[in-house]
């Protein structure tokens, strides 16, 4: 008897948990419809004001190894990304900027360099020497 009782408890817990999720499914979307046409893009778009992504990696080595520098015009926004293996600093010299650094969690910068110059992006371990992870050079007219 107690066999029967919980094999229909069981058939209308099942019951009543089909009906739920058939009427919590989302509706199929009509395919009547048109899909949007894509965005025209005109000269005035969001293109112009993208980003100049630039990432370097503080690898570890001799601090005199000389990582190419990366160039861009004064007036841009650069999105400066620093991976290091290790933990420690990462400092912009000459823009006064630092933030942390370890594996698995780059340093980001967030920039808009108006200024013509060298800066070097200087890698600061916890437990090392100090070393050059690469230069961010800015060429142009100075602006201000």
């Amino acid at each position: 008897m107690d066999l029967r009782r919980g094999l229909l408890l069981l058939a209308i817990t099942l019951l009543v948990v089909a009906g739920v999720s058939s009427l919590l499914r989302p509706a199929p979307e009509s395919s009547d419809a048109p899909a949007p046409p894509p965005a025209a893009p005109d000269d005035s778009s969001e293109s112009a004001d993208e980003p100049r992504r630039i990432k370097f990696t503080a690898a570890a080595g001799s601090p005199l190894d000389r990582p190419r520098p990366k160039t861009v015009e004064a007036g841009t926004r650069v999105i400066l990304t620093v991976t290091a293996s290790e933990p420690g600093l990462v400092e912009l010299d000459g823009l006064g900027r630092v933030a942390p650094a370890e594996s698995g969690t780059p340093a980001v910068f967030d920039l808009l360099v108006d200024r013509p110059g060298r800066f070097d992006v200087v890698f600061k371990p916890t437990d090392g020497i100090d070393r050059r992870a690469g230069s961010l050079v800015v060429e142009g007219p100075a602006t201000g």
